[in-house]
């Protein structure tokens, strides 16, 4: 399944038609504030009948974006509804082409590298199998029923877009592929975020009366 997300100028035209449709509510009527999808950057996902992704992005690095062969954070927040425990099992980015840029993976970025052991190996669990590396390619990420998992950079672990195969700027996507155990791929274009300040401009300066001549 392919999922394609409209440009920030329809997302924002769409808002601006919400606003006017609430304001002529009538007292008396039931209002659709809760079932209301905020007009934001990101896309938001649906995997099955119980995962949804909201706000799907790559952060904000600056009106000069990601340059060819860097990484980029990903914001991804999973919401598990079902009464079963769901595993996030792999994303992946496409190749991309002269027209958008594709990246050669994902990783998945621990706070801080596992403790070593006595014998002076990675630390591992109760079987013997060692920890993922901070880093690690292997994407096994688990949502308890009726709960939330939070994957954003300062906040723990996170997802790290790697290899970026041309330059990344504002305004483009990604075409990335969300693999959840038991679960059809789910393949969407992940958008840059905006800058939760505004951005600062350069002010053109002209010469005063006289100079210059």
């Amino acid at each position: 399944m392919t999922v394609r997300i409209a440009r920030i100028g329809a997302c924002l035209t769409a808002a601006a038609a919400l606003v006017i449709g609430v304001s002529a509510c009538s007292a008396g009527q039931v209002t659709q504030t809760a079932d209301t999808v905020a007009a934001v950057p990101g896309a938001n996902l649906t995997v099955g009948e119980n995962i949804m992704m909201n706000d799907v992005m790559v952060a904000w690095t600056g009106p000069q974006g990601y340059p060819t062969g860097g990484n980029a954070p990903l914001i991804l927040r999973i919401f598990n509804n079902g009464p079963e425990a769901v595993v996030l099992e792999g994303v992946s980015v496409a190749p991309g082409d002269d027209d958008s840029p594709g990246a050669a993976g994902v990783r998945l970025v621990t706070d801080s590298a596992p403790a070593p052991s006595d014998s002076g190996s990675p630390s591992g669990d109760a079987s013997g199998a060692p920890a993922p590396a901070p880093g690690s390619s292997a994407i096994n990420v688990t949502i308890l029923p009726n709960d939330m998992q939070q994957l954003v950079q300062g906040e723990g672990p996170y997802l790290e877009i790697t290899g970026l195969t041309g330059k990344f700027s504002p305004g483009e996507s990604l075409l990335m592929t969300f693999t959840f155990t038991g679960m059809e791929p789910l393949t969407a274009e992940i958008p840059m975020g905006l800058p939760m300040e505004p951005v600062e401009r350069s002010h053109a300066e002209f010469p005063e009366e006289g100079e210059g001549h």
